[in-house]
């Protein structure tokens, strides 16, 4: 059986213009959705290239005859008491890769972990102090390591923690001023000096809120 159906005069413009509208809806949703995926597309091509960009954090400790005793006890306690909130940040900022190393100097300077290790696996092995303070260096050796060929043209800038009592026996500062010219600038080093007059819990809490703070600061830049 056949049906006809009978359009009203006038009804032919209205639905024809109605049918132009619901079209234009669909094709913008369409190019919406083109475009929403472009974005998704370029934004994970942009986290994949921004993840796992390694963070460098150095310890220089001070293993001089002036730090024994309650100062280098203080230094083994903190460093091992901090390692929970890097580990924290870390988990935090899962774009970068935190990886530790540290030296030690008196008499001369040396590494204390030759390669740089991931915070997951880091450990703190306690040190004693005894003989001269060689900042010098300690300079040194990280000038001959903070450059990009060392640390990588991903690297996010280094953070470096100087644990000491701020009494060098050498000719540290043209040793410094190197170290400042080098391409990461002069806001990568972070000093904390130890102080008789500054009790073991506040001298914790500051070396805490550094670390925490220097590293979620620069881990934001992922």
């Amino acid at each position: 059986m056949e049906h006809k159906f009978r359009i009203a005069p006038g009804r032919s413009a209205a639905i024809a213009k109605d049918s132009k509208i619901n079209f234009g809806q669909i094709t913008g949703d369409l190019n919406k959705n083109r475009e929403e995926k472009t974005m998704s597309v370029n934004e994970k091509t942009r986290r994949e290239k921004l993840a796992n960009r390694p963070l460098h954090f150095f310890w220089i400790v001070d293993c001089s005859g002036s730090m024994y005793g309650e100062k280098i006890a203080t230094v083994n306690y903190a460093i091992k008491q901090v390692l929970p909130e890097m580990r924290s940040a870390a988990d935090n900022n899962p774009n970068a890769q935190l990886k530790i190393r540290a030296l030690k100097f008196s008499t001369g300077a040396s590494w204390l972990t030759s390669e740089p290790v991931d915070i997951e696996d880091y450990a703190w092995d306690d040190l004693e102090a005894d003989g001269v303070t060689d900042l010098g260096d300690a300079y040194d050796l990280l000038a001959a390591q903070l450059t990009v060929e060392q640390l990588g043209d991903r690297a996010l800038p280094p953070v470096l923690v100087l644990l000491s009592d701020g009494q060098p026996t050498d000719d540290y500062k043209s040793s410094l001023d190197k170290l400042k010219k080098l391409p990461w600038g002069k806001k990568l080093l972070r000093l904390q000096f130890l102080s008789d007059r500054i009790p073991m819990t506040m001298y914790l809490q500051n070396l805490l809120e550094i670390v925490s703070l220097s590293c979620r600061l620069i881990m934001r830049k992922c």
